[in-house]
Order: C-alpha cells, then structure tokens, then sequence
C-alpha cells in the first residue's frame, strides 16, 4: 500500500478516535450535571408521596408505634394539667381489612382497594383505659379520601358495625380487651394514602355504657391518636428522608 495512502488512514483513525473521546467525555460530563444537579419541585414533590406512601413498609413497627406515648391531663375545676404517658401493652400482626375492621367498615374500605391495617393497643398510665390504634394503608390518597368520604356520609365515626375491631394481648392488662367491651370509636385522615382510627374501652369487664351516661371520655386516646396521625405526614424535605431519592 502506497506511503500516503497508509498515512491517510492512520490519521482518519486518529480523527475517529478522538471524537469518540470527546462524545465519552461530553456523555460523561452531562450525567455528571444530572447527577449533580439539585431536584425539580415536581421530582421533591414525587418524592414525597412516594416516601409516604411507602412509610408503612420501611419504618420498623416499633416507630409507627412508639413504646410510650404523651397526653395531657387537667383537673375538672383547676387550671392544673399535667403530662402523663399512655403504654404500648402490644403490635398485632398486619391484618387485611375484613379481619381489622367491623364488616360495615371494611366493606367501604374494600371497596376502595384497602390493602392492610396495622394495629397496636396502649394503655393510659393508671392502667384502667386501653385503646387500640389503627392504621389503614389505601393504594393512594384519591382511594383514601374517596374511602373518608364513604364513612363522613353515613356519620358514621363512632356508630356500631363501623369501627375498628380491639387487640387484646394475652398475659397482660389487654387480655380481655374485646369489641364487647369497646365504649368510643373514632376515625381520621390527614390528606395522605392511610386512614385512622381508635376504639376505647375500660380495662375492666364492665359492660356497655351510653354515651349519654358516660362520664370517661377517653380524650388520652385522642391526645396520643393526634400524635400518631402526625407521624404519617409528610416531610418537608423527603430527599434527605432514608430510603428516598431525588
């Protein structure tokens, strides 16, 4: 092969290898910017629901549900109050909805594609008022407030047939903790994928008692439900939340 004919290809080579460098270094040079880069308001904001969404999942059991959680108490007549602490006595297993919840209530949960309930049960710090929390994870927030809407239609928030099903704990004051000896019920939502709800009793095997006639109202398990309900917020910052990239 002629000398110049060689040399000519020697350095179309040489062209080509240099603009493959370049195209690697300008490929490279662009993931890094995109990697480095700081995230959208849109890619945060997906971030954030997906980091709620799956809150359920990641966070042990033990952070849904705290060993011990505070309320306030006053006395009746005094400007006194005080802060005491409310005892997890036990974590149940997660549950489907028809096994949590009263058959009423899992049918407008089901009906908007409920997936799970998670449940614990505390105790105030005399030891004579249990409460058994539920959480109840919805595919997402539209299933989750077409579900709030299905229970806020009827008023059904503290009605029979509509509650959340007790937890007791053998061996421990929660034993006896049945739905027969539920006295209030209540529900909540937050504008995220889970709905809320208690359901309070007496410790004791004391029956029923109307709501007209009772004078417990169990507002320790409203205080601490209030700080449960705030644990699934959302973050403000959801990027630096484990589990979670932007």
């Amino acid at each position: 092969m002629p000398a110049p004919s060689r040399r000519r290809r020697a350095l179309l080579a040489a062209a080509l290898a240099v603009l493959g460098l370049a195209a690697v270094a300008g490929g490279g040079a662009g993931l890094a910017a995109e990697l480095l880069r700081e995230p959208t308001r849109a890619e945060v904001e997906a971030a954030g629901d997906a980091e709620i969404a799956a809150r359920w999942r990641f966070r042990p059991a033990g952070e849904i549900f705290p060993p011990t959680l505070s309320y306030e108490v006053s006395w009746t007549g005094t400007e006194q109050t005080a802060r005491l602490a409310a005892r997890r006595i036990g974590i149940a297993p997660a549950a489907s909805c028809t096994a949590a919840m009263e058959a009423k209530a899992a049918a407008i949960l089901a009906r908007h594609g409920c997936r799970t309930v998670l449940r614990a049960t505390y105790a105030d710090a005399t030891g004579t008022l249990l409460t058994t929390f539920g959480v109840v994870v919805m595919p997402d927030r539209p299933a989750a407030a077409a579900a709030e809407g299905g229970f806020s239609a009827s008023g059904t928030e503290n009605r029979d047939g509509y509650g959340l099903r007790a937890v007791a704990f053998s061996g421990t004051i929660a034993a006896g903790f049945t739905d027969a000896r539920r006295q209030k019920r209540w529900m909540a939502a937050n504008g995220t994928p889970y709905i809320f709800f208690h359901t309070s009793g007496w410790a004791d095997a004391r029956g029923r008692v109307p709501d007209k006639d009772r004078d417990e109202d169990f507002t320790f398990a409203g205080d601490i439900f209030s700080t449960l309900i705030e644990s699934f917020q959302k973050v403000a910052r959801p990027c630096e939340t484990r589990n979670v990239r932007c």
